[in-house]
């Protein structure tokens, strides 16, 4: 008797226990965390869009690792002249990613995505218009490396 009364107080302590409780909850919680700072983000970005250019409009970028200017001056450009600016990659939202360096791990990794420098924003705002995203590509092959071939016929070196 002594062992099962013991036992139930064991069980009735862990759930009236609040840790326990929580990482029972730590995957719901954490998803709905995020969810509600995407959504707040979404939000201030929106709210700051209200008067400003066209230039990006339907253009969302995020931005890989170091760059120059920086994430958060591109994330300004991008807000004041109509474009989002994603601070989670979601590859059904971000139209353009923006870097000046990727890892060949990376560069394996992405297929469509449109990897681009951060001059092609700066100079779209010179501009005044959206400029061809191609011209500012980061990588052309984005299965790695470039490659040269010879040309024996001419000795020249064609790219």
């Amino acid at each position: 008797m002594d062992r099962r009364k013991r036992q139930t107080e064991i069980e009735q302590s862990e759930t009236d226990n609040p840790i326990k409780q929580v990482k029972q909850t730590d995957a719901v919680v954490w998803g709905s965390y995020i969810r509600d700072k995407v959504n707040k983000l979404s939000n201030q970005f929106e709210c700051e869009r209200i008067n400003s250019s066209k230039i990006f409009d339907g253009v969302s970028i995020w931005v890989n690792g170091y760059t120059d200017p920086s994430s958060d001056e591109l994330r300004q450009a991008m807000v004041q002249h109509g474009g989002r600016y994603i601070h989670y990659y979601t590859k059904s939202e971000v139209t353009h990613i923006i870097a000046t360096n990727l890892p060949k791990s990376k560069i394996d990794q992405l297929t469509t995505e449109k990897v681009v420098t951060p001059d092609w924003i700066i100079d779209s705002i010179k501009h005044g218009d959206l400029l061809d995203y191609k011209l500012y590509e980061l990588y052309n092959n984005m299965k790695g490396q470039m490659k040269l071939i010879f040309n024996s016929d001419t000795n020249c070196l064609n790219s």
